[in-house]
Formats: C-alpha cells, sequence, structure tokens
C-alpha cells in the first residue's frame, strides 16, 4: 500500500472491513466500494458451487498498477484499493474488490466502474466453474464495456 494505492493478487480471502477502513480518507467526500462475490445463479451449465481462479501473478500486480496509476491521473482520487482473489472460493466469497475515494460523488462512481472494467479486460486471470454435479468449465467473463 503506497501511494495511496492497494493493489494486491491474493489467495486469501479479501477482507472489505479492512478495505472500508482503508478508503477512508478526510479530504475525501466520495467513498465508492463494488465487490464481486461467487453466486451459484447465473450460469448457462447449471448452478454453481465454487470458482477456482488461475492468474499470472507478476503481470497482474504489474497492470493492477498501471489501471491504478491512470484512474489516480484522470480522475484525481485520494484512494484506490484494487484487489483480485485466485484459488478455490465457495459461495458468497469476495472474488475482486475496487473501491476509490474522491472528492466528489461522480468522480468517486466513473472511477470505481472504469476499474473494474479494465480488471475484466487487461488481467491475465481464468476462472473455472464448479457445478453442484461436479463438473466444471473454464468460462470467459462477460464485462459491461462494449470493446
Amino acid at each position: 500500500m503506497k501511494n495511496g494505492m492497494w493493489i494486491d493478487i491474493t489467495g486469501y480471502p479479501i477482507e472489505s472491513k479492512k478495505i472500508i477502513s482503508y478508503l477512508e480518507d478526510n479530504i475525501a467526500g466520495a467513498h465508492v466500494l463494488f465487490l464481486g462475490t461467487v453466486r451459484s445463479s447465473g450460469s448457462k451449465e447449471g448452478e454453481v458451487k465454487s470458482i477456482v481462479y488461475e492468474c499470472y501473478e507478476d503481470l497482474s500486480k504489474k497492470r493492477l498498477v498501471g489501471i491504478g496509476d491512470e484512474i489516480k491521473s484522470k480522475w484525481g482520487v485520494s484512494r484506490i484499493v484494487l484487489v483480485h482473489r485466485f484459488g478455490s472460493l465457495k459461495l458468497g466469497e469476495i472474488s475482486v474488490a475496487v473501491g476509490v475515494s474522491a472528492p466528489h460523488r461522480e468522480e468517486a462512481f466513473l472511477a470505481t466502474r472504469y476499474g473494474i472494467e479494465c480488471i475484466k479486460h487487461a488481467l491475465p486471470i481464468w476462472k473455472r466453474e464448479i457445478y453442484k454435479d461436479c463438473s466444471s468449465k473454464w468460462v470467459r467473463g462477460v464485462p459491461l464495456q462494449k470493446d
């Protein structure tokens, strides 16, 4: 955690309370936090019971730093959190956290949205869904942002 940025690719659980505490900043009037969690529904293949994320850690961290630098430059935010989990995650666990502290809400919302979209597009992270029937499939993420 330096330069107002918490950047991490981790095999450990992401703790939302620690992230919220980190985002606290007296010069910011807005704090936005996006948490992506493992859900059971929404897969075309069936009911999900867990997800396995694999990643290229070094490159992912470098890209997160670049995304963080770009966000700070573009929106003038004071604090940024960009954290992604890897390994096996159970239902309800946090897989990704993007948080921003900014002077105003517009910048905070825009920067947070931009951060999650960049993560979905730019990081070498792969997701395998494990289904209730114990079958599994590697799946491609579906970002909101259109190319």
